[in-house]
């Protein structure tokens, strides 16, 4: 797997990652975002020049940490990201083998 693109933005409030990959010349986006006790996590495949949905949190065994009093800080949800972009690549290695 090759990391084609890397954009990562954690600051107090919010955070949004978003890192494109290339596997087996498929291009893969995926993309973390938090704010406001939201987090979304979605994972999209370039199929003739449109991304389409490919997996999201539940699809990869993660539930959604949307909690207005657990709040996590910006190193917390860094790893966080680190962990579920690891998730997605075992995901999709095993999907697109």
């Amino acid at each position: 797997m090759k990391t084609l693109i890397r954009n990562k933005q954690h600051d107090s409030n919010r955070s949004y990652d978003i890192q494109v990959i290339e596997f087996k010349g498929r291009k893969i986006k995926l993309v973390y975002e938090t704010y406001n006790a939201v987090e979304r996590y979605t994972t999209s495949i370039l199929i003739n020049d449109e991304w389409k949905h490919f997996c999201s949190l539940l699809d990869l065994g993660e539930a959604e940490q949307s909690s207005a009093y657990n709040i996590l800080n910006e190193k917390q949800r860094e790893q966080r990201v680190d962990g579920l972009f690891k998730k997605a690549s075992k995901f999709i290695q095993t999907i697109l083998k």
